[in-house]
């Protein structure tokens, strides 16, 4: 039953997929196929340059003198290896209400600068939402982004997330930094990584198995060690592909693949994140995990808005 409910599903959205105008361009087409075949898609120089540097320095502005980032956040200098072994066990799988406890977090009342941020409390990632700057809803509702995700799906998703993370040199691993697969939703989901950094091998690029999505010789856990994935999946595989980048491309995945992020050696990463998946599958509203003030909604196209749930708009 459930394989049949799975094909009339797929049939449903066929013939629209088919019917899609944009697909009848050749450069959506092509990128569409590659993004079938191997489950990711590298658009290099994607983002214009003078829109690039309107969103780094917003960023910059926001996340090194705004300190507009999440908070309770988690500070690699308060883990102790043996007091926090369950945490370090448990891949830091836990709600930030749940590390409080632990007191492995600040808050932003615990510092006076960005500087003294990073000098005191360590923190792997600094996770942003911007619901008020149009250039980052440009950035994730590029049209030719969502032609080329909507091709990819054969239906229109949904914006489900949008954030921004600064990720630093962390001396311990937490959850995305180990190979993974997402689990948002069972058949559609894409996730597009948009670089506002340049990304080399010391900057801890983002990694992707080529094909993951149909290969299930690794699948039905949460997380899976290096060398889970070297047995099968080499170091050095023309399968294991690297976001070794220029700022200004945008990675296209499904995440539904084995993926991770590595751990920057130096400096930092700058990326943008959002992530497409239909609602329509869900019982109930899902709990909106971004939000756009009414402003820059109304600044959008009606394709782009369409693309927007209605609980996600303040």
């Amino acid at each position: 039953m459930e394989y049949k409910s799975k094909l009339k599903y797929s049939l449903k959205y066929f013939n629209r997929f088919k019917s899609l105008s944009f697909l009848k361009d050749d450069s959506i087409y092509h990128k569409v196929s590659l993004l079938k075949n191997n489950g990711y898609l590298i658009l290099e120089n994607f983002i214009n340059e003078e829109l690039l540097q309107s969103a780094q320095k917003k960023y910059k502005d926001a996340i090194e003198s705004k300190h507009l980032f999440e908070t309770p956040c988690l500070s690699q200098a308060k883990i102790d290896g043996n007091a926090h072994k369950q945490l370090i066990d448990n891949y830091f799988r836990y709600k930030p209400n749940q590390l409080v406890e632990y007191g492995v977090t600040f808050e932003k009342s615990d510092f006076s600068n960005y500087k003294e941020c990073l000098d005191n409390f360590k923190p792997s990632t600094l996770k942003t939402y911007l619901s008020d700057i149009q250039d980052f809803y440009i950035l994730w509702l590029n049209e030719t982004l969502l032609n080329i995700i909507e091709g990819y799906m054969g239906l229109r998703p949904h914006l489900v997330e949008a954030y921004l993370r600064r990720n630093f040199p962390a001396k311990y691993k937490v959850m995305n930094h180990f190979w993974h697969r997402d689990t948002n939703h069972p058949e559609f989901l894409v996730k597009a990584f948009i670089f506002l950094s340049d990304c080399k091998v010391t900057n801890g690029p983002h990694e992707y198995v080529s094909g993951s999505i149909s290969d299930r010789s690794l699948d039905g856990k949460p997380y899976y060690s290096d060398e889970d994935v070297d047995r099968l999946y080499p170091e050095g595989s023309p399968q294991r592909i690297q976001s070794i980048v220029k700022a200004g491309t945008v990675i296209l995945e499904d995440t539904r693949g084995l993926h991770r992020a590595t751990i920057p050696q130096e400096g930092f990463r700058d990326l943008g994140f959002a992530v497409f998946m239909p609602l329509s599958r869900f019982s109930k509203p899902l709990e909106p995990l971004y939000r756009v003030d009414k402003e820059t909604y109304s600044s959008l196209t009606s394709y782009q808005k369409s693309f927007i749930p209605k609980q996600n708009i303040q």
